[in-house]
């Protein structure tokens, strides 16, 4: 069985990032693969604190850069 994690970047956008995360979350198998979520420091503290809280909820890896 091969494994898969998939890396998404984030930097700006709320409602597209919760978009494109929600819908990964949808389609990865647990089984197979995980979701990691780069914040790229970004400067929206909404899309930072939801990013926090559907980590949280969703339980995928959730890292951030400082640059």
């Amino acid at each position: 069985m091969k494994f898969v994690d998939v890396v998404v970047p984030v930097y700006g956008g709320l409602e597209e990032t919760k978009e494109c995360i929600l819908s990964a979350l949808d389609t990865i198998d647990p089984k197979v693969g995980q979701l990691i979520v780069i914040n790229d420091c970004s400067p929206e503290p909404e899309l930072v604190a939801w990013l926090k809280q559907a980590a949280e909820q969703h339980k995928f890896q959730l890292l951030h850069n400082e640059q």
